[in-house]
């Protein structure tokens, strides 16, 4: 089984595909501004057959070659266990899930600024199928949805919202009514409902299938061909390949914005304007990985426009990549890419065996190579570590003082940080979940707010509900400074006797997963 592939593509789409589905029917949220759309036609559709990329000889050569990945994936799978309530209340884990496919309609109402208020259901579709390796409890998951959605609308409106049920031993169904104009808390200024979301679920002795959408007759089709050859460029796609995704390009909003702009004679721009259509594809063969792109263009001359600025593109790249040693991987497989101009396509394909994914692997993840890494020099960042931390005192946004110098004895999470950094916003919640596993008397975290106010600091902390964070600022950047903070996020760990430990900087889908691990040794 091709483990880092499963968690990595299925896994993280699962989650956070569940969670934007549920949250999106179980609360208003605010969306951009839609116009109208003719018409049921999907824009956008991505695929993912995750059990077939592990049936593959080269998934299982890769796992045998790399068996780290297994342990890697595993532990990276920790940040996100948030998803996993959706799954119990089907009685299924996250990787019972074998296949799911997504479809988006509605992208040019989405990008052309219309004043009108958006109208789920005849403006935008979307569409959500998901099939798993065995049976999941229809009574037990239907049971949960009735449970949220009497948490978000309550016990009296829940039954206006949840309605036309029906379940059988292998089959379930069932309408969240959001089009309720009376209700605020499902059509707002800034969001109108015009059809039910539609669930239903299905299985047998070995299966199920389970499908989100709105309106119904969006979702006919999933798991089928039906979604797919919607598009004229999936045909010419591999009838092998695991992973498809395609994407419609709305000319006229392109054009919108270029008359905005004043018309452009930029090659990229000109390009983009005549593009219709992207897809890509990627085949889990059994002894390679093969690859393949299409661009399809409004006419011939727009075609071969593009084939010229993406031949530039790459030959540009190669001579770059060329000078620089670390990048050879990459480079061997650029000059492996085979591209053509077919009438109003381009077509890029490449076809990666063993040894060329062993060689890109190795690059880019030395640390899972079944050779020692090599030793690479600290970076300025990380000068601090095996020194004792510097001491200082900051207050704290709840009016206390935090003074390092009396944590002596217990280890000291510092994590410089600042409400606009993006990557801070992520990074904080797993930096706080990873420390809650942990006594505070064996260990203390403390966000250390770079050059804001009290009040900027407290309305992020009540915006995100991160209120039992605790914020040191560090108005002048001067702590910042001692621990040669440059990047945000900039994370430090502290031993219990006062030595720096670590220091990383930046956000990372294993920043939870690896603080914790550093902690648990440091306290042994």
């Amino acid at each position: 089984m091709f483990i880092a592939t499963k968690m990595f593509c299925l896994k993280s789409f699962c989650n956070e595909a569940s969670k934007w589905v549920v949250g999106l029917c179980l609360s208003a949220i605010s969306h951009s501004v839609f116009a109208q759309s003719d018409g049921i036609e999907p824009d956008l559709f991505f695929s993912l057959d995750a059990k077939a990329i592990e049936d593959s000889g080269i998934s299982r050569w890769l796992e045998k070659k790399y068996p780290d990945l297994r342990e890697w994936s595993d532990a990276w799978s920790e940040d996100f266990k948030d998803g996993d309530e959706v799954y119990q209340s089907m009685g299924l884990r996250d990787e019972d899930f074998s296949k799911i496919e997504f479809a988006f309609g509605g992208l040019e109402s989405l990008l052309n600024n219309s004043p009108l208020v958006p109208r789920f259901g005849s403006e935008v579709f979307f569409g959500l199928g998901m099939r798993a390796g065995k049976p999941m409890n229809l009574e037990a998951f239907f049971d949960w949805i009735e449970k949220k959605v009497i948490e978000e609308f309550g016990p009296i409106y829940s039954k206006k919202v949840l309605i036309n049920s029906k379940i059988e031993d292998d089959r379930l169904e069932f309408l969240l009514n959001f089009t309720d104009s009376n209700h605020s808390r499902i059509n707002t200024p800034n969001l109108i409902f015009d059809a039910n979301v539609s669930v239903s679920a299905e299985i047998d002795d070995n299966s199920s299938r389970l499908i989100f959408a709105m309106p119904k007759s969006f979702g006919n089709g999933f798991l089928s061909e039906k979604f797919s050859y919607e598009f004229s460029t999936i045909p010419q796609m591999p009838e092998d390949r695991q992973i498809t995704f395609v994407c419609k390009i709305p000319s006229s909003s392109l054009d919108r914005y270029i008359l905005r702009n004043g018309g452009s004679d930029d090659s990229l721009v000109l390009a983009l304007q005549g593009t219709r259509e992207i897809a890509w594809s990627a085949s889990f063969r059994e002894d390679s990985l093969f690859l393949k792109t299409i661009i399809s263009c409004v006419d011939a001359d727009t075609a071969s426009s593009v084939f010229s600025l993406y031949q530039g593109t790459i030959g540009m790249a190669q001579l770059i990549m060329s000078q620089d040693p670390s990048s050879r991987p990459i480079l061997s497989i650029l000059r492996q890419l085979r591209t053509k101009n077919v009438g109003k396509q381009v077509i890029g394909s490449v076809e990666l065996n063993a040894s060329s994914l062993e060689m890109l692997i190795s690059q880019a993840l030395s640390d899972l190579a079944p050779v020692p890494p090599p030793a690479f020099p600290k970076l300025d960042f990380q000068s601090l570590e095996g020194s004792l931390a510097p001491s200082f005192t900051l207050p704290l946004s709840t009016g206390k003082t935090f003074d390092l110098s009396s944590q002596l004895g217990k280890a000291v999470v510092l994590d410089f940080w600042a409400t606009w950094c993006g990557p801070c916003r992520r990074g904080l919640p797993m930096i706080m979940e990873a420390v809650s596993d942990f006594p505070s008397s064996d260990v203390v975290f403390v966000a250390v707010n770079q050059g804001e106010s009290k009040e900027q600091v407290d309305d992020f902390l009540n915006h995100y509900d991160l209120r039992k964070l605790s914020v040191a600022l560090d108005s002048n950047k001067s702590v910042g400074a001692s621990y040669g903070v440059k990047g945000l996020p900039h994370t430090v760990v502290i031993d219990p006797s006062g030595i720096v430990r670590d220091v990383t900087v930046g956000f990372s889908p294993f920043q939870g997963t690896d603080l914790k691990r550093r902690l648990e040794k440091l306290l042994k």
